[in-house]
């Protein structure tokens, strides 16, 4: 079922289709709350734990507490990117690292052919342009193909992070600002704690 192989298909483009929750539009809309989700999770772990001490529990149960724990890890992670947005408001318009608040912001740096290729899913490079495409068609894409969206937007063509927020915020099905805005800056090496990607 759904979820049980999140743990190893959360990162493919092609398994996260069916092994992602696919629950973040109905918490972005608040239909469903972090609470009860996380409370399903921790149901479903105690019921499995409680299997295996008994010593009825199958291999593939071992991959559901797998995957319920890297789940819960991203519920939890999500809230503290809600919380940032609404501790730091800024983050929305400035690089919570202030000293590449310029960065990709000088003259000519801004370059709309790039852009509208990129948004359209037009660059000319394969995988970019099947995930943009995916995305506009479906409004859901997997974390990792998220990520190098962005990162070629911003590393390869040179595009400043707020400048290509609202293409992806139009088409996200799932668009949350607490989550977009700090991502977005990750990907884009505006933060200034983590690695350039």
């Amino acid at each position: 079922s759904r979820g049980e192989g999140y743990s190893r298909g959360i990162s493919s483009p092609s398994s996260s289709w069916s092994s992602c929750s696919r629950l973040s539009p109905f918490l972005a809309f608040g239909h469903l709350s972090v609470r009860t989700v996380s409370q399903r999770i921790a149901e479903k772990q105690r019921a499995l734990r409680a299997e295996k001490q008994a010593k009825k529990l199958m291999r593939t149960d071992n991959d559901w507490l797998r995957s319920l724990s890297a789940f819960h890890s991203r519920i939890r992670w999500r809230a503290h990117f809600m919380q940032k947005l609404e501790s730091e408001p800024a983050i929305e318009f400035h690089a919570q690292c202030r000293a590449y608040d310029t960065l990709r912001c000088g003259e000519g740096d801004w370059n709309h052919a790039h852009y509208k290729a990129w948004a359209e899913g037009r660059t000319g490079f394969p995988m970019v342009d099947a995930c943009m495409r995916c995305l506009i068609r479906h409004g859901w894409l997997n974390f990792r193909m998220r990520a190098m969206l962005v990162s070629f937007a911003c590393w390869n063509l040179w595009l400043d992070w707020r400048g290509i927020a609202s293409a992806l915020a139009r088409v996200f099905l799932d668009y949350e600002p607490g989550i977009h805005y700090p991502q977005l800056q990750m990907q884009a090496g505006a933060t200034g704690i983590n690695a350039m990607r």
